[in-house]
């Protein structure tokens, strides 16, 4: 085997020269992973460069994720940006749920930028948090009548902030042409059947894009009907009537299924409600995914393209 000459070029780019000296196919394999391992320890540096600036540049309204909602609501405290510049659109409802004895991340990002007249649902005689709430509540919430708004819009409370105009959330609502429309998230884990899994891979793309049920915002007549229909599956689940319930069952095997509530007397799963609307989406065609970060990033939308711009930035 001949002596290995390292090629002067990247092996992303420009082609190895054929006219240059051959060498070995094993030569040529470490060669090209010893460049692999460069890009990836340049790739890693840049990204942790990335993180660490304190003005990220996010194009979306909100933003749901612990870590960048601080830093970037730090920012706009530090720097008084859009501080008491908005007010809540006439037609939607903002809702968050939690039992937190002080304000939450979301609420102090409301007040920042001047929004009244949001809600918190809270019940503190609830010790033991359960994720059902949510719908629960906001149900309740809807058919009490004292939700006068035709478009609802809910955030988890403590990871996300609104960092614009709310006004900008109603617009990119419009452009979907549905009825309810939630953020994507890069998570794929958490989907109880292989046939809901398979749906929504059809359905999503090759984005690699799944439903994340922390942001969504919907119109009031819709959210009640299938609010309705998410507790009537949850509570044949815990009456183990329900096909997905051994599937369930066997996703959190950290948990027991039929882990009630001390609190109450009826039998409550504490599991995700995200996992559960993943099921049911098959079967509302009303119901949407942003898929490109329009309305709230968790994530990078796509870390391959994220890393081929930091390559083509590096070569």
């Amino acid at each position: 085997m001949r002596p290995y000459n390292k090629p002067k070029v990247g092996i992303f780019s420009k082609p190895i020269n054929l006219d240059q000296e051959p060498i070995g196919i094993r030569d040529y394999i470490t060669h090209l992973f010893k460049n692999i391992l460069e890009i990836g320890k340049k790739i890693k540096t840049k990204v942790i460069k990335v993180r660490k600036k304190k003005h990220i540049d996010f194009s979306c309204p909100i933003i749901h994720r612990k870590s960048w909602a601080e830093e970037v609501f730090k920012d706009m405290q530090d720097n008084h940006i859009f501080y008491q510049k908005f007010k809540k659109p006439n037609d939607l409802a903002i809702v968050l749920t939690h039992n937190y004895k002080t304000k939450s991340l979301f609420e102090k990002s409301l007040d920042h930028l001047g929004m009244e007249g949001y809600i918190v649902l809270s019940h503190h005689e609830k010790k033991n948090w359960n994720h059902i709430y949510k719908e629960e509540w906001i149900l309740e919430y809807l058919k009490s009548g004292k939700c006068q708004e035709d478009l609802i819009l809910y955030c988890d409370s403590n990871d996300c902030i609104m960092r614009e105009n709310p006004q900008k959330i109603v617009n990119i609502f419009s452009k979907f042409n549905c009825e309810l429309l939630f953020m994507s998230t890069s998570m794929v884990k958490g989907y109880p059947t292989k046939e809901c899994r398979r749906w929504a891979k059809r359905f999503n793309g090759s984005n690699n894009r799944h439903l994340n049920a922390g942001v969504f915002i919907g119109k009031k007549r819709f959210l009640i009907k299938f609010f309705e229909d998410f507790l009537e599956v949850v509570k044949a689940i815990q009456l183990q009537k329900h096909h997905i319930w051994k599937s369930l069952r066997d996703y959190y095997k950290e948990k027991n299924i039929q882990a009630y509530s001390k609190n109450s007397k009826t039998p409550r799963i504490n599991i995700t409600d995200q996992n559960i609307i993943r099921y049911m989406h098959p079967n509302y065609p009303q119901i949407k995914i942003d898929v490109n970060n329009r309305l709230a990033c968790r994530n990078y939308r796509h870390l391959w393209g994220f890393l081929a711009k930091i390559i083509k930035f590096l070569y």
